[in-house]
């Protein structure tokens, strides 16, 4: 039996896959957003947590925007529940 490797590929913050697919790449931003949500949940006035929002996760989710046209249904769903816990949060 003969075992294949998963690889992947780190270029410029985006991870790719040998199938060219951003499987590995919404996990990782999607795991990367949980944590930040989790911690800004104690920062308090609400007005500095909604500027660390702003800044820390609006840039990881718009710096890969254009090469995600034709993602597939999963991973958008992904991306769409961790949209709505950084809404939650202001």
């Amino acid at each position: 039996m003969i075992y294949l490797k998963y690889v992947t590929s780190n270029t410029l913050g985006v991870t790719l896959d040998q199938n060219l697919t951003l499987n590995q790449h919404v996990s990782s931003l999607s795991r990367n957003i949980h944590f930040y949500t989790r911690a800004l949940r104690h920062i308090r006035p609400a007005s500095m947590a909604a500027i660390l929002i702003a800044s820390l996760m609006e840039s990881r989710f718009d710096y890969a925007n254009s090469i995600m046209c034709g993602i597939s249904a999963s991973n958008i769903n992904k991306l769409g529940y961790s949209l709505s816990r950084i809404l939650l949060l202001v």
